[in-house]
This record gives C-alpha cells, structure tokens and sequence, in this order.
C-alpha cells in the first residue's frame, strides 16, 4: 500500500510540474482584478515572466482589464520563439493606464529581442484607451532591444 501511495505522489508532482510549466496560448486578463489571470505585466507576477518562463504556443491575446499603477520594468519580455504572436490591447472601451512607480533604471515595458508583438490601444479598433505613464520624465516608456522584430505600436496615449 505504500508502494502505490509513494508512485501516486510521484505522479501527481510530475503532473503538477508540467501543469506549471505549460506554454501559454489564447486569452489573458492582466490587471487588478482578483478574477484576473495576472496583476501585472512587468512586475515579477507578471505575464511577461511567465512568457520567459514557459514560452508560447499560438497567438496569445493580454487583455489589459483595468489601470495597472504599479509597474515596475523589472521583467523585460525576452525572446519567445517561434511559437505565435502577442497581441496587447484593452478589453473594453474605457481608458486603461500603465503606470511606472518605480525607481529601477530601464522602461515600463522592455521588449528584449520578443518578435511578433502588437500594442494596439484601441478598443474594436475605435479610439486610443491604453496610456502609458511614468513617473520619472526621462524614462523610457516603451524600449525595443536586441533585435526584436515585427513589433507594432499603435493607437496608445504615450
């Protein structure tokens, strides 16, 4: 009996394991909503790391669901390969602002060799409701890097 509780643990922690690691595909809710999928972008919760971390799979959608205050730059979005695009953009016609209060040297949103990506600020493709922010002048807003490719930005309140 213990044998087989010892293998179904073994099995559950292996199940979980890869559960945690799964690509990310389809939609996501970023934002300050306890139903969310994830607080931030760039913070270290956010989904910009588990990007880092599990890579895509197909086109993955970050709907911006509410104003995110508290970005930090701290995780950039690195290369994720081959997998799909990344599609940013509001999930509602209200303004949305991403804002940085923070005090570490770089860009609210760093795009660190990620090809394929798209901010698009609009809703439905009417208006400008995605605004970035920063609390710091002289930092960068948006940062593109080592030869990130295919990256579009448009309809956004800079």
């Amino acid at each position: 009996m213990k044998g087989i509780a010892k293998s179904f643990i073994a099995c559950a922690f292996l199940l979980a394991t890869q559960l945690a690691h799964a690509q990310l595909t389809g939609f996501y809710d970023v934002g300050p909503n306890s139903s969310d999928d994830y607080p931030c972008l760039s913070c270290s919760t956010g989904i910009f790391n588990a990007i880092n971390q599990n890579g895509i799979t197909g086109n993955v959608i970050i709907r911006i669901t509410g104003n995110l205050n508290s970005e930090d730059g701290v995780i950039a979005l690195n290369d994720y390969g081959n997998g799909g695009s990344i599609l940013i953009a509001p999930n509602g016609p209200l303004v949305r602002t991403i804002a940085y209060n923070g005090t570490t040297p770089g860009s609210i949103i760093d795009l660190n060799g990620a090809d394929n990506l798209t901010i698009d600020g609009s809703f439905g493709g009417v208006g400008k409701v995605l605004r970035f922010v920063s609390s710091q002048p002289s930092r960068p807003l948006i940062q593109v890097n080592n030869n990130a490719k295919n990256i579009t930005i448009k309809n956004c309140l800079l």
